[in-house]
C-alpha cells in the first residue's frame, strides 16, 4: 500500500437525523492509536482505547487496550467494506465490516468526517 491507509481520521456513523439520537465515532490514528465512543441522547459512552495496524487490502487489527495484565496481545482482524448509506439526509459514502450493518462495536456504517482527532 502507497500514501497513507484510507482508514485513517474521523469516522461517524451514517445514519442522517438518527445520529442525533445515537451515534458511534471512531478515531484512527496514523500513528496505530485509536478510540471509539458511543453516543446517545441522554449520555456519552465510555471511550475505548486501542492500538490497530494495517492487515491487508480491506482489513485492519485492533488491540484493545483493555487486555489483562501478564495476557499475550490477542489483535482481532476486522475485513472492511466501503458502502453507500441512504439517510434521510441523502446517500452518504461509509465503511462497514464485511458481513455486518456496522464497523467493529459501531452498530452502525461508519462515515469520514475529518482528518484529525478532535479536542
Amino acid at each position: 500500500m502507497t500514501g497513507p491507509h484510507p482508514l485513517i481520521g474521523l469516522w461517524r456513523s451514517a445514519a442522517g437525523t438518527f445520529g442525533a439520537v445515537m451515534s458511534d465515532t471512531l478515531w484512527l490514528g496514523a500513528d496505530g492509536r485509536g478510540w471509539l465512543e458511543s453516543h446517545s441522547g441522554f449520555a456519552a459512552g465510555p471511550r475505548i482505547s486501542f492500538a490497530w495496524r494495517p492487515a491487508g487490502e480491506g482489513a485492519i487489527e485492533i488491540l484493545d487496550d483493555e487486555a489483562e495484565a501478564g495476557e499475550a496481545p490477542d489483535w482481532q482482524r476486522v475485513r472492511w467494506e466501503r458502502c453507500e448509506v441512504q439517510t434521510d439526509t441523502g446517500v452518504l459514502q461509509a465503511v462497514r465490516e464485511c458481513g455486518a450493518d456496522g464497523f467493529w462495536c459501531a452498530l452502525q456504517p461508519l462515515a469520514r468526517v475529518g482528518d484529525g482527532e478532535p479536542r
